[in-house]
């Protein structure tokens, strides 16, 4: 009987133990810069493909007040040829009818050109990623979890 206490002192000084390192390791919040962006890419014949923009977005371009969304971006420009930014600003008028928000999107959009891991820019579309992840942050879903820091924000 005298061993079971023992035995059982000793696991639970060990659970103790391995709970407070673990405490430790992680921060009450951390954050980190991607490493690389999500790479899209694309193919160099045209597809003959056409997405026409939501309804919600015609009716705004003919009528302001028609708008149905509530979100502002700021949109910052680097580097951006006049003609790729108007499109790029198309997709974001697009977005503003769609995207309900309080917070202000921001957007850094950098003109360019991408590599792949292998140092090729071979197919490369295009690029995207959060500026930052954040992780056990006060009302995050899940401990140990990266978040894009825009959903983090919301959360």
């Amino acid at each position: 009987m005298q061993k079971i206490l023992v035995l059982l002192v000793l696991v639970c000084a060990l659970i103790v133990s391995t709970h407070a390192q673990l405490k430790e390791q992680i921060s009450p919040m951390s954050s980190m810069t991607p490493k690389q962006d999500i790479i899209c890419y694309g193919k160099p014949e045209d597809q003959f493909t056409i997405i026409e923009p939501p309804l919600a977005y015609q009716q705004w371009k003919t009528n302001k007040s028609a708008r149905t969304g509530s979100s502002t971006f700021e949109v910052e420009y680097v580097n951006f040829p006049e003609d790729a930014k108007a499109a790029f600003q198309k997709a974001v008028d697009i977005w503003a009818t769609l995207i309900e928000s309080e917070v202000t999107i921001k957007i850094r959009a950098q003109w360019g050109v991408i590599t792949n891991a292998n140092g090729s820019s071979d197919g490369i579309l295009g690029g995207a990623s959060p500026a930052t992840y954040i992780r056990d942050f006060a009302g995050a879903q899940q401990r140990r979890t990266w978040y894009p820091v825009a959903l983090a924000e919301k959360m």
